[in-house]
């Protein structure tokens, strides 16, 4: 991925289901190259409030699934991740300033801890 590719990607948080902008954007920088790789968006204490009330009113009926259920539903999560590793890993290398091998293999932990 070239380093200023992923400046041209929208990021937005979910909050109870709906993406949420930011009211502004900041820099994420490469810290091995020093160079703007995406504007991400800022939240404030409201968003943070608001996704941390969506996640406490959510939680009795993810409470209520049997392990095996929830269990489905972080293998779905892993089996979303799987086709996309590649790209992920361009993600990881940009933003943290890994190398390839360690942003692979943090990349490939997310599937099988999900797992």
């Amino acid at each position: 991925m070239p380093e200023n590719r992923s400046t041209d990607m929208a990021f937005s948080m979910t909050i109870d289901g709906c993406a949420v902008s930011g009211a502004s954007t900041y820099e994420v920088m490469n810290p091995a190259t020093g160079r703007c790789v995406a504007r991400a968006p800022q939240y404030g204490r409201e968003q943070v409030d608001d996704g941390a009330a969506a996640a406490r009113a959510a939680f009795p009926a993810w409470a209520e699934l049997t392990v095996e259920h929830r269990s489905r539903f972080l293998a779905a999560m892993a089996d979303a991740v799987d086709p996309h590793a590649d790209k992920l890993t361009d993600l990881v290398i940009h933003e943290q300033g890994k190398p390839g091998s360690a942003a692979r293999q943090e990349v490939a932990g997310l599937p099988w801890w999900l797992r």
